[in-house]
């Protein structure tokens, strides 16, 4: 137990206890409070995670003297291994949360993105889909996706399967074997779908679908029990040693243990693909598990006239899914672009959440969701990349059109309200996601002690290396025209009032990708990322300036040609090529 001294002032002490396994980092964090709200702390900020359990112990900025001193002198206890030191251009973000997105399509991902919805599903989805019949193929594309997603900044993905129940498991595989946290349904379909790509009655998807959840259960349950036993052998093992100082029993948040890695969901895959007795015995599946509902609402205006034929005696779209009992505070649907003030209301009512998909809702879907709608309804939205009919995995590109799309809204609308904030957007990828997916109590903040580390290490300067370059002389934009008018050349222009950090983290918002997040940690175990896996053993930011010290030198002093190698040799580069260069430049010099 790590103690501050007595405070003169308040008359208590700091109480707190390490995890006995830990890893911690020293950088700027991001936190997102509330909606609408970034902050950046500082370059020294502390930030701890419980290696057992793969939660934050503890985040502090040297705003909190007496409390980072405490945390300060833990982390200086701990081996250089175990701590990872950022440079003074990267950061530390929560994990993006993807709320929708279509496991088996990422086969064609790029392709029949002329098409509207209805079309586009026959020409390509129905198709595309079939294939997944064969379990080798499955495990291909499922292994390419979710290494993909990873690559692209999502920690958590609620993923879409296809109606084949085996194919579906190695869906859950291929997160496990890689790591990623995620919500995974086999998709149910009984009708209105090719005779290749159909269920053979409402009975048999039922029960294949619930075959699915029963067996991802199960082995949530052995793998709990496995981690538990583990647990309990390094506790014993821990406390036959000497120890340092007495612990209390209750570890403090951190000590949790982690959920299950993969949460099976209830997929219907929209309401004209499936008949009211499926949907009802869905309905039923959902509640006798407690499981989320996860399905389309809303998308295209052909589909809502398909749907209000179909379901005559329905009062909406939304009202068909609460009929059978799949519109409750476990459910969310993606899409959600025609829905009216009463259809709002009734979701908001279920307690469902929305995710929006902004990139496929441009091309398939021909139409935008009104998210400043939903948030006024205080319905959680979140973002989904809705692959294939969006063509990226990546969540900041879906950022990005969310942002572009509110303000096409709000001028359709005339209501300059409706347009998104950058921060707005980043909340919807990372907090708002969380939400809609039940974890908001588990990851989206890492400065609360208790949440997962789901978090990415960010380089968020530009360079020859990224999709981007960043300047440091960039002047702030009112302050040229100041100049002028005060008499001086706008060349005297003050620098960007804005920290350098805050505006290095708006480009790579705006421009960054996979290139730019060189680690992605899921539960706090390293599952991706930019960095070249094992190049490092003295942590992410030492490497990074090495690399960087070196290149900058070898500049002052090497011809063009030799510059131009180096920059490539330091591109996922080993510690030892680094040390190597660094010698070739004192050589050199």
């Amino acid at each position: 137990v790590v103690n501050e001294p007595l405070s003169p002032t308040t008359g208590t002490a700091f109480v707190w206890t390490p995890p006995r396994e830990a890893v911690a980092f020293r950088g700027a964090v991001v936190s997102l409070p509330q909606l609408g709200t970034v902050t950046i702390s500082s370059p020294q900020s502390l930030l701890v995670v419980d290696r057992a359990t793969g939660r934050v112990a503890i985040t502090v900025d040297v705003g909190e003297p007496a409390k980072y001193g405490v945390v300060a002198a833990f982390v200086a206890t701990l081996p250089r291994s175990r701590v990872v030191t950022l440079t003074p251009t990267q950061i530390l973000m929560p994990g993006l949360v993807d709320g929708h997105a279509h496991a088996p399509q990422h086969s064609f991902a790029g392709n029949g993105l002329d098409l509207p919805l209805l079309e586009w599903l026959e020409t390509y989805t129905f198709p595309a889909e079939a294939a997944f019949a064969d379990v080798a193929h499955a495990r291909r594309v499922y292994d390419a996706a979710v290494a993909r997603h990873l690559r692209a900044g999502s920690t958590t993905v609620s993923y879409f399967g296809t109606i084949h129940r085996a194919a579906t498991l190695e869906l859950v595989d291929a997160c496990e074997r890689r790591g990623q946290r995620a919500h995974v349904g086999k998709v149910s379909m009984d009708v209105n779908a090719p005779a290749y790509y159909v269920e053979a009655s409402a009975d048999a998807a039922a029960d294949a679908a619930e075959t699915f959840c029963r067996a991802v259960l199960d082995r949530n349950d052995a793998n709990a029990e496995a981690n538990a036993k583990a647990q309990a052998k390094a506790k014993a093992k821990a406390k036959a040693a000497p120890p340092a100082a007495p612990r209390p029993e209750d570890e403090g948040p951190h000590g949790r243990p982690a959920p299950p890695l993969v949460t099976p969901t209830v997929i219907p895959r929209f309401a004209p693909s499936c008949s009211a007795r499926l949907l009802a015995r869905l309905g039923a599946l959902s509640a006798t598990l407690d499981l989320p509902v996860h399905t389309h609402l809303s998308e295209n205006r052909a589909e809502c006239e398909w749907v209000r034929l179909l379901f005559p005696g329905a009062k909406g779209y939304a009202d068909v899914y609460r009929v059978a009992g799949l519109l409750h505070r476990k459910a969310y649907f993606a899409h959600c672009c025609h829905c009216d003030a009463a259809e709002r209301g009734l979701v908001r009512t279920g307690g469902a959440g929305v995710v929006t998909c902004p990139t496929s809702n441009f091309v398939v879907g021909r139409a935008q969701c009104d998210v400043r709608a939903w948030l006024d309804e205080g319905v959680d939205v979140a973002l989904g990349t809705d692959v294939a009919g969006g063509w990226s995995t990546s969540v900041l590109v879906a950022l990005r059109h969310v942002i572009v799309a509110s303000r096409i809204v709000a001028e359709r609308d005339a209501d300059p309200r409706k347009a998104l904030t950058e921060p707005e957007a980043l909340y919807l990828a990372t907090r708002g996601g969380a939400a809609v997916l039940g974890l908001a109590d588990e990851v989206g903040d890492l400065t609360t002690p208790g949440f997962l580390f789901d978090a990415l290490l960010v380089e968020c300067a530009g360079s020859e290396h990224a999709a981007y370059d960043s300047f440091d002389d960039v002047p702030h934009p009112g302050a040229a025209a100041a100049a002028v008018s005060n008499g001086r050349a706008p060349q005297s222009a003050s620098p960007h009032r804005r920290p350098r950090l805050a505006r290095l983290f708006e480009q790579f918002l705006w421009n960054g990708d996979d290139r730019n997040i060189l680690d992605v940690y899921v539960a706090g175990r390293r599952v991706a990322g930019a960095r070249t896996p094992g190049s490092f053993s003295v942590g992410g930011g030492a490497m990074s300036a090495v690399a960087s010290r070196v290149r900058a030198v070898w500049r002052r002093c090497a011809p063009d040609t030799a510059a131009a190698w180096l920059d490539t040799a330091l591109v996922g580069t080993t510690c030892a090529a680094a040390v190597a260069a660094l010698v070739l430049t004192t050589r050199a010099r």
